[in-house]
């Protein structure tokens, strides 16, 4: 990694990796906000994002998990151009013990019994149709998932994948009961339309998990089969929708409804898939490196724990988990030595306001928004007695931030900085 962009689009994330061929990464491109605080609408900054990249020889992306906040920009990336991305790196579908995709079931039923302008539906339903959407836009042969104990290279950098394993993966309780509640509801009434819809739903979810595999990044299917998955999924998502108008009308939708749009299933639904994020650091030889980098994703505490006897003692760069916010705190981060730490979070995000301990690491912060950080309202700059004293040599990279080489730069929407230390 020669340098690293992280974007300011409002609570979301998009984190750019540069590399010496002139190659990049692209991890994740979502925002919750449609329009960002200087008034740009979101799809027009993902045409200024395409733009910056456009001369890239080689461009790659990787989505960590399917909320809007972290996926929402990919498709619009697409439409705009199909054949933006030579790669496009998905997360795999995690099974629990009996081989069922509990958040893509979940998925499925917020589809069809929660209404699409609802925040529920428009941040959660994303993995359901992204083989359809991805898939037509930029081509089947661009396409790989990836799991713990994947790796791919970036930048000749091995990059390993952590989190999450694919199979008997440790759903929290709350969402197997969330589930379990729901189909026992469905599974209780005769009429023929909801066994039609358990079928599909069966159906559907096994589709889903025959694509993962066929898309797998050590795959041995064919393009031919490829393709063939991906159509599959789409006639099965037609009759799902053709459905969806019966399903409304039966007793029960209403009970449903209000258990899917529920706080206590939203709060365990959405903490599921945060925890579930692709986690992935480079693979070191146990010498410092500038390229020591750990990506996190939305991890919740859960899964850095499980993931925390690989993790190292020091990194380079660590992206703070969630946004930085009080929920996605690891205490692990405190023993870890880290040099410079990536906060992404906006000041109308609706997921939390970044954690107070934050500025006490010592480390340098690279926010994108000093206005969700209490510390740094109250303080001005939280990295005013810490100052990059590093002199990296980038002859072809203009510098980033005056105080340093680090390469690392906060890029702003209109004219407004974000980070305190580019004044």
């Amino acid at each position: 990694m020669q340098w690293m962009d992280v974007h300011q689009v409002g609570f979301g994330e998009c984190v750019v990796l540069g590399g010496r061929n002139k190659d990049i990464l692209m991890i994740d491109c979502g925002s919750l906000n449609g329009r960002l605080d200087d008034g740009t609408l979101f799809s027009d900054y993902t045409r200024q994002i395409s733009e910056q990249y456009g001369r890239a020889k080689q461009r790659t992306f990787l989505l960590t998990h399917f909320h809007k906040d972290h996926y929402g920009g990919l498709p619009l990336l697409l439409e705009q151009n199909p054949r933006y991305f030579g790669q496009i790196f998905l997360p795999n579908c995690p099974l629990n013990e009996k081989g069922v995709p509990l958040l893509l079931e979940l998925a499925i039923l917020i589809d069809c019994f929660v209404p699409k302008q609802t925040l529920t539906s428009r941040m959660n339903a994303g993995a359901l149709r992204v083989f359809d959407k991805i898939g037509k836009l930029a081509g089947t042969e661009v396409i790989y998932t990836l799991k713990a104990g994947d790796s791919f290279v970036f930048d000749r950098v091995t990059y390993d994948v952590l989190w999450p394993p694919r199979d008997s993966y440790p759903f929290d309780p709350a969402c197997i009961h969330i589930s379990q509640e729901i189909n026992a509801i469905l599974r209780t009434q005769s009429h023929q339309r909801i066994q039609a819809f358990l079928e599909l739903k069966e159906e559907l979810c096994a589709a889903y998990v025959r694509c993962m595999d066929a898309f797998a990044l050590h795959t041995h299917a064919d393009q031919q089969e490829r393709f063939d998955c991906i159509e599959d999924i789409c006639l099965l998502i037609q009759d799902l929708d053709a459905m969806i108008p019966a399903l409304h009308l039966l007793p029960v939708a209403q009970t449903i409804t209000d258990l899917l749009c529920g706080q206590r299933c939203n709060m365990a639904y959405s903490d599921a898939v945060n925890g579930a994020s692709l986690i992935f650091h480079n693979r070191s030889d146990g010498s410092l490196s500038y390229d020591d980098l750990l990506m996190t994703g939305d991890a919740n505490p859960a899964a850095m724990d499980a993931i925390a006897p690989r993790l190292r003692d020091s990194y380079y760069i660590v992206k703070a988990p969630h946004h930085g916010t009080r929920s996605g705190w690891w205490p692990g981060l405190e023993s870890m030595g880290i040099s410079h730490i990536l906060i992404s979070n906006g000041a109308k995000g609706r997921g939390g306001r970044v954690d107070a301990r934050y500025p006490t690491l010592n480390a340098l912060r690279h926010c994108t928004s000093g206005a969700s950080c209490e510390f740094c309202q109250e303080n001005s700059c939280c990295n005013r007695l810490l100052l990059c004293q590093e002199a990296r040599p980038r002859p072809s990279v203009p510098a980033k931030c005056r105080r340093s080489g680090c390469g690392i730069q906060i890029v702003p929407f209109g004219k407004k900085i974000a980070c305190s230390c580019q004044d």
